[in-house]
């Protein structure tokens, strides 16, 4: 039985336009099935559309579609090309949900990233050359990311380190660009792919504001909002500490800690849009300016949602459990 649960990739949806392109990545992942029986490949149909859907495809393909200024059916031939970086991609997205222990992944899911790896390896000569050196250089270095522990006591100003905790979608939405940008030269082509990253950041930060309960109770302190409630007070660190939602509850609540969080993601949209117009990118520029106006709305759309509807279902027992300890 699937869990009500707000996904940040519905939200950018309808911030960048980009029902499109989601549907041409959709459409392109439908290659990693083609070799099953119709009968299994019928099966992961829904997983397939769920998982080809997440936020760490369609909006780095649809950021290269602006910044090229093409069609989506231009766009659509330049994914076909090399889609091997977006398949990796993709399969981060159910690790992530698994990670996050969310009901609605299950077997078939599992099944579906083993397919989108498999595919990956077809793809004759991609992981080669300056390719491969874009993953060792901007993805490779997550791995110590990921396993680092997290202190959110340190004495340490760490407050760089929850800047950059963007980089789990950024850095993979740099492959993708780079991967889509091979007809762009030299310094233009690094222009776009850096900023490919920057946009990739915001996403990411968007997704800490929508999944704040979740990240708090799992402990993932180095999201800049749960950073953010731990720099509140002692009593608020404490609680971040203990992973006590309830002791947060009311701050996350608060109009003005969620006015906090709008006015940093439209900080960090005027920066995107300055450095794409420094960039003579000047549709993606537009793009930018057009989501700083619609952000604010979106996110207090999810924050003013249930808290019931943000948690997965075991971290809404966990809560439960420590409300009544």
């Amino acid at each position: 039985m699937s869990v009500a649960r707000i996904y940040v990739s519905e939200v950018i949806e309808g911030l960048i336009d980009g029902t499109a392109i989601r549907s041409v990545v959709r459409a392109q992942c439908q290659k990693v099935l083609r070799d099953l029986p119709g009968s299994v490949a019928d099966k992961l149909q829904k997983h397939l559309h769920y998982s080809a859907g997440k936020c760490m495809g369609y909006p780095a393909v649809w950021f290269v579609q602006q910044a090229l200024e093409k069609s989506v059916e231009q766009t659509a031939s330049l994914l076909a090309e090399m889609p091997a970086p977006l398949y990796v991609s993709l399969t981060t997205s159910i690790a992530d949900d698994f990670l996050d222990r969310d009901p609605n992944v299950d077997a078939g899911h599992m099944m579906l990233l083993y397919m989108f790896m498999f595919e990956a390896l077809s793809e004759q000569h991609w992981f080669h050359g300056e390719q491969r050196r874009e993953w060792l250089d901007r993805v490779f270095p997550l791995v110590g990311a990921f396993v680092a522990p997290q202190d959110p006591f340190s004495t340490v100003d760490i407050r760089d380190v929850v800047e950059s905790s963007g980089r789990r979608i950024g850095a993979f939405f740099e492959v993708i660009a780079y991967s889509l940008t091979g007809a762009v030269s030299g310094e233009r082509r690094r222009e776009i792919v850096e900023l490919a990253g920057k946009f990739g950041d915001w996403c990411s930060h968007l997704d800490d504001i929508v999944d704040i309960e979740i990240d708090l109770l799992d402990g993932a302190h180095l999201t800049f909002p749960v950073w953010a409630i731990a720099q509140h007070s002692d009593a608020h660190r404490q609680a971040v500490g203990a992973r006590d939602l309830g002791g947060c509850a009311s701050l996350i609540a608060s109009t003005e800690f969620v006015e906090s969080l709008i006015d940093k993601q439209l900080e960090r949209l005027k920066e995107l849009k300055d450095r794409a117009e420094a960039a003579n990118l000047h549709l993606l520029a537009h793009c930018f300016e057009r989501m700083r106006a619609r952000t604010p709305e979106a996110i207090y759309a999810v924050r003013s949602k249930p808290q019931s509807i943000r948690l997965t279902a075991p971290a809404r027992i966990e809560a439960v459990e420590k409300s009544c300890a």
